[in-house]
């Protein structure tokens, strides 16, 4: 991404938040709802590799995407769904769904087919907008409510759950729209996603070098530096 990257304490990020008159939004990913129960993308892999021996030798590339490419839909549906029927909200969804309730943050991006934020959301009183982009026919900008949870590649009850590369691709146009209507004015923070599995760190990156994220762009991080 453009410009040079800074390291920031959470205190920081905090400071950031608390001054930004609740125009903040939240881009989570798959870490997010790790300790929830649900693994990371190299889980599946095995768990493709050891229950569908033959669909993951035909994959091209052994990576996620390639992998999950490799099963019907139904297929992905039934190995998704046996971890997220069983998930448990987190400590991360409760303290997401409480900034929600504080007017702290107005939007929230994920591109996890789980509904343990919705699920917090509800234990606090909160009942944001959901819109499905996997499924939906159009973006119509001037329909959005103020708060908003955006599932970017579909929910596990829905009619699409976007896992290949050839989907993501296809749906690249769409996570545009979407990052480009969030804004660059808003605090971005992004947690639990690597950027490693989709177009959408693509988009990000080139926002980044064409206009910039005016209001910051913060990556929460356990290593020294992001992917």
């Amino acid at each position: 991404m453009a410009g040079k990257i800074k390291s920031r304490s959470v205190e920081d990020l905090a400071e950031s938040i608390s001054h930004a008159n609740g125009e903040c939004v939240f881009l989570i990913g798959a870490g997010f709802s790790f300790s929830a129960g649900i693994p990371l993308a190299g889980k599946f892999v095995e768990q493709i590799k050891e229950r569908f021996p033959r669909a993951y030798h035909r994959a091209i590339s052994k990576d996620y995407n390639h992998v999950m490419g490799e099963l019907t839909p139904h297929q992905r549906s039934n190995l998704l769904t046996g971890y997220i029927d069983t998930a448990k909200v987190n400590w991360a969804h409760l303290a997401l769904a409480q900034l929600f309730q504080a007017n702290k943050i107005d939007r929230i991006l994920t591109v996890n087919f789980d509904p343990l934020i919705l699920k917090a959301c509800s234990m606090v009183g909160e009942f944001p907008a959901v819109y499905d982009l996997a499924t939906a026919s159009e973006f119509k900008e001037s329909r959005i409510s103020p708060k908003s949870v955006f599932y970017l590649n579909g929910q596990h009850t829905g009619f699409a759950m976007l896992n290949s590369e050839d989907e993501l691709n296809k749906h690249k146009d769409r996570l545009n729209d979407i990052v480009r209507n969030t804004g660059t004015k808003r605090i971005w923070v992004v947690v639990g996603y690597s950027g490693d599995a989709d177009p959408l760190a693509d988009v990000l990156k080139d926002i980044a070098q064409s206009s910039g994220f005016d209001n910051g762009l913060y990556w929460v991080n356990h290593n020294e530096s992001p992917s």
